[in-house]
């Protein structure tokens, strides 16, 4: 039987960033943290189906550069940015957020907010 003394009194183990999927974690940040997702990723989204598949994967890519230097500065994350997600990593979540919102798009989510 463990005392409660023995649980408070552990070392605490340290948190890594590789612990999590970043990729993922950013993609939430983005899309939920109000100021990001006015100011970025709504008006990036919005635009897919006017735009050319080169030219939103440019503008996702960008998106997603700017928003992890936002999520960086807000979680205080010392690590370089550079190191949190690799390139693949940033087109591999760009290639995502593009067949989901333009899913949404075709689907008309957008729509109703641009009315």
């Amino acid at each position: 039987m463990v005392k409660l003394v023995e649980v408070m009194m552990a070392p605490q183990k340290e948190f890594k960033i590789e612990e999590y999927d970043v990729g993922s974690d950013l993609h939430e940040y983005m899309r939920n943290d109000e100021s990001f997702y006015r100011q970025h990723y709504y008006p990036c989204v919005c635009n897919l189906p006017k735009i050319e598949p080169r030219r939103a994967m440019f503008n996702i890519k960008n998106m997603i550069e700017c928003g992890l230097q936002m999520y960086a500065d807000k979680f205080e994350i010392e690590r370089p940015i550079e190191e949190m997600l690799e390139k693949d990593q940033i087109r591999e979540l760009a290639e995502m957020i593009y067949a989901t919102e333009m899913s949404n798009c075709k689907a008309g989510v957008y729509d109703e907010r641009n009315g």
